[in-house]
């Protein structure tokens, strides 16, 4: 109500202001009207309104000066009375800014300090020249414009003290949550913020830490809480306290405050223990104990594979559950022990994992180490007999025969604490490309010309190169050891970060594929075998 009398009253003063005042500011209320009537009319403009009442509150007391003392009988007897009546023309200006001081919905982003509370940007471009002109008007001697000055003045100052008493420094509050998560999976938790006492926050959430999101970024607050849905996906373990860095306005724009919040506490789980717990309980529902990994290998060393039986694939310790008829009894008696004969279905796949050891920091490392056992416990849950390369940056370090995925298992227990940390490689040209090498050295045999012969030559040189370099690396090794000890069909697993061998395993993955092994990632194991989730639930119950 009182905004639309404001309006209606300011209207009418310019209106006679035109009519009545000199022609310079007949002109200026003239631009005025045009201005008032155009942003009132246009929403997409609305956010000028503030500016133009600011202004309009500075000129509408010269022009009613003006109009006063035109119609003044002794401006001498008067001059005091015209001053006072052209400064409270002004209210009604200042009546409408109050009721549409909203400022802007976009909070600066400047630099956060926690617990601050400050003018923003935008209410000190209202007080700033306010100060500047209540400064000039007393310098050249303009009364009009140093009481509308001072009365503006005032206004600003009670409105910043008033909502500056009303905005507590810290206005959210929270209830702390723990949470466990292993490093490098995403977890997503709703946090409840409760405002301290019943405001209206203009707000926006910021992160420093490029591993958590949050939704929503920016949300007024108008209640007495608000949900805001955090994404983490924390690369490092340890215990680690997430900041989100908190600023809000009021809903005229004119105090912000700046709060660190703090709402969760995490507990992150190296991937490799995350996974070397899984793989050790799956063991141990197979009656295997890590322990045991040297007294199977010293049994297999002991035992004389049969010369005959193209199915015939290992010979193990006796477990529950195993048949009668494939009980070994000659090596029973030998050994002492019972001793079982598995075999091998041709029709299933066989699995190489080529491991290499060295990465260039810790979170690399444990990444490594998660891949290696998780690959190896999918091989086992899903019974694939498999076979273990593994090398670091000087050497082949451990090869293992065709044989029980669990057995492989347990040797990737014990090798993820070879893993060692190197320091980054310098690259200074980008990765070859076998295959695109290969590929292009393909369609320049079927170019005719003389400039396709010499490009052919070049690609020749560069691919001759290329595996002359990796020719005497531990990746090429480890691939020889792969095609003396496994055929194909089989799946190899490279498991890299990709340091020191990276031209080496590109060379060594194109020539396994053209050898028809099938070369994977370790996250793409699951498209592999289907029954992975099922089996690996049944591990975990």
């Amino acid at each position: 109500m009182f905004l639309s009398i404001s309006r209606v009253v300011l209207i009418v003063l310019l209106i006679l202001g035109f009519l009545l005042a000199p022609l310079l500011f007949a002109i200026l209320s003239l631009v005025l009207i045009y201005l008032f009537l155009l942003l009132n009319i246009r929403a997409n403009l609305s956010k000028l309104l503030n500016p133009l009442y600011y202004l309009i509150l500075f000129l509408i007391p010269l022009i009613s000066f003006q109009v006063l003392v035109r119609f003044s009988e002794d401006i001498h007897q008067s001059q005091g009375y015209l001053y006072l009546l052209s400064t409270i023309s002004s209210l009604p200006a200042i009546i409408a800014l109050h009721h549409s001081f909203q400022g802007n919905n976009y909070l600066a982003k400047v630099r956060f300090k926690p617990k601050t509370k400050r003018l923003t940007p935008y209410f000190k471009s209202f007080i700033t020249p306010t100060v500047i002109l209540l400064f000039f008007s007393i310098l050249i001697n303009q009364p009009v414009v140093t009481f509308t000055s001072i009365l503006a003045l005032s206004y600003l100052i009670a409105l910043f003290l008033f909502t500056y008493l009303s905005i507590p420094l810290n206005p959210l509050s929270f209830a702390q949550t723990e949470l466990k998560v292993v490093a490098g999976s995403t977890v997503n938790t709703p946090i409840k913020l409760s405002l301290t006492k019943p405001i209206k926050l203009q707000s926006i959430f910021r992160v420093r830490d490029k591993w958590i999101s949050l939704e929503p970024i920016s949300e007024s607050i108008d209640g007495n809480s608000i949900t805001i849905n955090t994404t983490l996906t924390p690369p490092l373990a340890g215990p680690i306290t997430p900041q989100i860095l908190f600023s809000g306005k009021d809903q005229r724009g004119i105090i912000e405050v700046n709060q660190l919040l703090k709402p969760l506490t995490l507990q992150v789980i190296p991937r490799a223990k995350y996974a070397e717990t899984i793989a050790r309980t799956f063991l141990s529902q197979q009656g295997i104990e890590a322990g045991q990994s040297e007294q199977g290998t010293e049994l297999m060393e002991k035992l004389t594979l049969p010369k005959g039986g193209v199915d015939y694939f290992d010979s193990r310790l006796y477990q529950p559950g195993d048949r009668l008829k494939d009980i070994d009894w000659k090596h029973t008696l030998k050994l002492n022990q019972l001793v079982t004969r598995e075999f091998l279905d041709l029709n299933k796949p066989k699995a190489v994992l080529l491991v290499n050891l060295s990465a260039t920091s810790d979170d690399e490392a444990d990444k490594l180490a998660f891949q290696l056992i998780t690959t190896a416990l999918t091989l086992s849950i899903e019974k694939v007999p498999s076979s273990l390369i593994a090398y670091d940056q000087q050497k082949v370090i451990c090869f293992s025969n065709l044989n029980d995925s669990k057995e492989t298992l347990l040797t990737s227990l014990s090798l993820i604490k070879n893993i060692e940390t190197i320091a980054p490689l310098k690259r200074f040209l980008d990765k070859a490309d076998p295959m695109k090498i290969k590929r292009n050295l393909y369609l320049l045999k079927q170019v005719d010309s003389e400039p396709a012969r010499k490009m052919l030559d070049l690609l020749k040189f560069q691919y001759q190169a290329l595996e002359k370099g990796v020719k005497d690396h531990p990746a090429s090794k480890a691939l020889n050891d792969v095609l003396k000890s496994v055929l194909p069909p089989a799946v190899i697993f490279i498991i890299s970060s990709l340091n020191h061998d990276l031209e080496a395993i590109q060379v060594v993955a194109y020539k396994l594929e053209e050898l028809k092994y099938q070369v994977v990632s370790p996250e793409e194991l699951i498209s592999y075998f289907p029954s992975l989730v099922s089996s690996a639930n049944k591990v975990l119950q």
